[in-house]
């Protein structure tokens, strides 16, 4: 199939992408012209390279979050922070691709927010094992390789040639590590089944290996032993574990909560605004009564429910922040439900909330990324979760 067919398909699927030919490039990194003809030759390259349905749709889209943020600098244009764009406004659009299981699309996700990961690790001075080992958990070295590959071939730029070296020297590395053909390197499973025979009880023995993986691959630890000499406190089952909710209004918090984490002490902040009824001050002591209800359970190292949108990663980072400084074990949950499919489900409700309170709701809903806490899961539009990257 021709790279304009996938163009028009995808076109169809996410009409956000007709956009990309009214967005300009910088001419020093991108001489060929408007991000859609970037994207038009990368997509070219990746179908010359593979038939690979995941390497071409990364191809095409991994740069579609320029369309939200570039903008002209001081003397040149800039895309500050595109990748996480991209990602965020896909990440509840991505199940449109129904030609892909959620694994895949969950890797596809990945390479989209992370597809400057092979360039950015070998322009360390140091090359960082745990970084190639997260590459290779959220969606496979020899992927992001050959997106890097495409994504540098699909340009015109003075140092091409230069960057194509960086790319390879990705590869090396990777290949020096064990860490390029799949399947994921066997070492997490060396931890997973030394933790599993040192502790009896699930709980701990999550908590304990993915805040070590996390650690390794953040760059933090740089083995096992150091992993469980940082998280002892994880291993005598003195520790919260702490559930955050995000998502808009009508993408399945209140029945998942109910379902799933029912028998734990919630924090709602909708409990707590029916309480009270001067609206001029009832937001600030809201907040506060929260808050307060929050601690009281991180004080007593109970498990607990922190029930709210939560859509900005401003919201969520003042919650984690606070759940972190008691010790606690922090799971993100974000709600990947499509946007068409919000209102729908919003009218079932019997709270209904404002149809135009949804939609700007949802426009402004940043998904959960990798690592914003110790565990990312997404939720399904059918309430079935998952961890975000998992092995």
């Amino acid at each position: 199939m021709l790279q304009t067919d996938i163009f028009s398909e995808a076109t169809t699927i996410f009409p956000l992408l007709a956009q990309m030919k009214n967005i300009p490039q910088d001419p020093l990194w991108h001489a060929e012209g408007n991000l859609a003809e970037h994207a038009q030759l990368t997509l070219e390259k990746a179908q010359d390279r593979s038939e690979n349905r995941l390497l071409i749709f990364a191809a095409l889209l991994h740069d579609i979050g320029k369309i939200f943020t570039t903008k002209q600098g001081e003397d040149n244009i800039i895309s500050p922070g595109h990748s996480y764009a991209g990602f965020s406004y896909l990440a509840t659009r991505i199940t449109r691709l129904t030609e892909f299981s959620p694994k895949q699309l969950d890797r596809l996700l990945a390479l989209i927010r992370f597809h400057h990961h092979p360039k950015r690790v070998v322009n360390k001075p140091q090359i960082s094992l745990g970084k190639l080992a997260f590459s290779q958990r959220v969606a496979g070295n020899q992927l992001f390789y050959q997106l890097a590959l495409c994504d540098v071939e699909g340009r015109i730029c003075s140092d091409q040639s230069w960057q194509l070296e960086q790319v390879e020297l990705f590869r090396l590395y990777c290949e020096e590590e064990n860490l390029f053909e799949p399947p994921i390197k066997p070492l997490y499973e060396t931890w997973h089944m030394f933790l599993k025979e040192r502790f009896s009880l699930t709980i701990v023995q999550q908590a304990v290996f993915w805040r070590i993986v996390r650690d390794f691959e953040l760059q933090k630890i740089y083995s096992l032993e150091e992993g469980i000499f940082r998280n002892f406190r994880f291993t005598n089952q003195q520790f919260s574990m702490v559930h955050i909710l995000s998502g808009p209004p009508g993408s399945g918090k209140s029945s998942f909560l109910r379902q799933h984490l029912g028998n734990l002490p919630v924090v709602s902040l909708d409990e707590i605004r029916k309480k009270h009824h001067n609206k001029k001050l009832r937001e600030g002591r809201i907040r506060q009564d929260a808050l307060e209800a929050f601690r009281v359970s991180l004080r007593k190292k109970e498990d607990v429910v922190w029930d709210s949108t939560n859509l900005t990663r401003n919201q969520r980072r003042r919650i984690i922040g606070l759940a972190r400084k008691y010790g606690a074990f922090v799971h993100l949950y974000g709600f990947q439900v499509d946007p068409n499919d919000l209102l729908h489900r919003n009218a079932n409700r019997t709270d209904q909330v404002p149809e135009k309170v949804v939609q700007a709701m949802s426009e402004r809903y940043e998904f959960p990324d990798f690592n914003e806490a110790d565990l990312v899961h997404i939720v399904d539009e059918n309430g079935i979760s998952r961890i975000l990257g998992n092995i």
